[in-house]
């Protein structure tokens, strides 16, 4: 997951959302097994609160074609990561307003400009780190080639 830099909550949400942000997916676990008890009391400073009240509501992407982490079913966000950032946010009292439909790139372009509070599933890379703050991943994917058995010709992606 990656935070705007521009969306300024204060080090101790961002902390917060950071140390929530964890746990190496060994399967689809429920999410709210992955929710520690103490996320239910999130000691905020009063700026933070403030920043909170200011702005109720975070704008985060949502692919429409990347289960099981982030689809669309039907024009509705769905998928593991649509489920934990809906937890996360409840549990700091942010609304969340997914905005699905641009391109990858247009979706950068939106985190780039502040158009976009959070964008889930992002390969955390220099470039990026200019513009974007990375939580600790909380998904653990490997990559996988899949040929059919006469296929003997393949040496590389």
């Amino acid at each position: 997951m990656a935070i705007s830099t521009k969306m300024r909550a204060g080090k101790k949400l961002k902390t917060w959302i950071r140390s929530r942000v964890i746990c190496a997916l060994a399967g689809l676990v429920a999410a709210t097994a992955l929710l520690p008890a103490s996320a239910q009391n999130i000691d905020l400073t009063v700026a933070e609160k403030a920043w909170i009240e200011g702005h109720p509501v975070i704008r985060v992407h949502n692919e429409t074609d990347w289960p099981p982490f982030n689809f669309s079913v039907g024009g509705t966000p769905s998928g593991f990561s649509i489920d934990y950032m809906r937890l996360l946010a409840e549990q700091a009292g942010l609304g969340v307003e997914f905005v699905s439909g641009p391109s990858w790139n247009d979706f950068l372009d939106m985190m780039r400009a502040g158009d976009l509070d959070v964008m889930l599933n992002i390969v955390d890379t220099p470039a990026r780190r200019e513009y974007l703050l990375f939580t600790a991943p909380y998904a653990i994917t490997s990559p996988v080639l899949a040929a059919q058995d006469q296929v003997t010709n393949l040496n590389s992606l």
